[in-house]
């Protein structure tokens, strides 16, 4: 693995991309989708901000059944990302762990990554911490907490998502949260969504976070592949069912 601190375009927030946001609005508009899901809210000022726009520019900002939800564990980032959506009235953002302590946990032990960090097989994936990343990850997850009694909320709002599809239409999941847990985020995602149609956006799919994720999308012939920026690290897929 590399470490990404040396990566040309190295950032915490997902880069909002021309191509990306046309192919976000596109998806928006041919799929009907006026509801976004997304873990990792961080500060409010990346993905969040690029979907909000989109969901405006596709729809308008009072249109019905209007919403993205994005959970943030950080209570300081959580703070922060209030104070800069606050222009947006359909978004909340929810202060929480996006999975419970336990999950984390197993999450981080059973990430092939992780496990044998050294296979060649991973070489020219980026990591955040070279010397010891499942050390890094672990204090990482200290920090996506929330208040500590907040119930995790990836699977609530997972099963909102899906309960209002005959109302609202399909959902978008964006994926955007702490390094570590984005592979089980995904595999969350696709258990929980199985049998209904869905758009995927997912940041870092040349990192740890998202590597084993986007290999699985770009292998899958059931997908349709909207984006994939192999050097950027974004992808936007829609699963029809």
């Amino acid at each position: 693995m590399r470490p990404y601190a040396n990566h040309p375009t190295a950032s915490m927030a997902m880069r909002p991309t021309a191509g990306l946001q046309a192919a976000i609005t596109g998806c928006l508009r041919a799929h009907g989708i006026k509801r976004v899901v997304e873990s990792g809210a961080y500060l409010g000022l990346g993905s969040t901000r690029m979907l909000a726009g989109a969901l405006v520019e596709v729809w308008g900002v009072e249109a019905p059944g209007l919403s993205l939800t994005t959970i943030e564990g950080n209570p300081s980032h959580w703070f922060q990302a209030q104070k800069n959506l606050a222009a947006w009235p359909f978004v909340e953002v929810v202060l929480g762990p996006v999975l419970a302590r336990a999950e984390m946990e197993v999450a981080l032990a059973s990430h092939p990554m992780l496990a044998n960090p050294a296979d060649p097989a991973w070489a020219t994936v980026w990591v955040d911490n070279l010397d010891s990343p499942m050390a890094f990850y672990r204090q990482e997850i200290s920090g996506c907490l929330g208040s500590g009694s907040s119930a995790p909320a990836l699977r609530d709002e997972l099963e909102a998502a899906v309960a209002d599809i005959g109302h609202f239409g399909s959902p978008l999941i964006c994926l955007d949260g702490c390094g570590g847990l984005g592979l089980a985020e995904f595999q969350i995602t696709r258990d929980m969504l199985s049998g209904h149609p869905h758009a995927i956006l997912l940041d870092d799919t040349h990192h740890l976070k998202h590597w084993i994720s986007a290999k699985e999308l770009r292998g899958d012939v059931s997908v349709e592949m909207l984006w994939d920026d192999v050097e950027g690290g974004a992808m936007l897929v829609w699963v029809a069912a």
